[in-house]
């Protein structure tokens, strides 16, 4: 990988060989942060620091929020200030999280 550039090479795969496995995928729409796993997915909205949690295995539809289960928050927690750390001017604070608890977040209605 050339010098100042984020990220894995990709010549391998393009060379026929094997793809890499990634555990999780880490993104950002807007003021939206999310993880996406094989079985979780993890939102944070920055803007009203609300966070909800499904679980894609159970509730693929993603119509039961999980973000008011301790036992289960907290791991998602620590990955997301894993990913954002490199970007402190995100402002990922997990002590000051408001989980939506199966409430829609009110991020979706700001400004409507």
């Amino acid at each position: 990988m050339p010098g100042g550039i984020d990220g894995h090479s990709l010549a391998a795969v393009a060379q026929g060989g094997a793809s890499p496995v990634r555990e999780e995928l880490y993104g950002l729409c807007g003021k939206h942060h999310f993880l996406v796993g094989e079985r979780y997915k993890y939102l944070w909205f920055a803007d009203t620091n609300e966070e909800q949690l499904f679980d894609l295995r159970e509730d693929p539809k993603e119509k039961h929020d999980l973000s008011g289960e301790a036992s289960l928050i907290g791991p998602m927690r620590e990955r997301m200030a894993a990913h954002t750390a490199i970007r402190p001017e995100v402002g990922y604070e997990p002590e000051a999280l408001r989980p939506c608890a199966n409430k829609p977040p009110e991020s979706l209605f700001k400004g409507a």
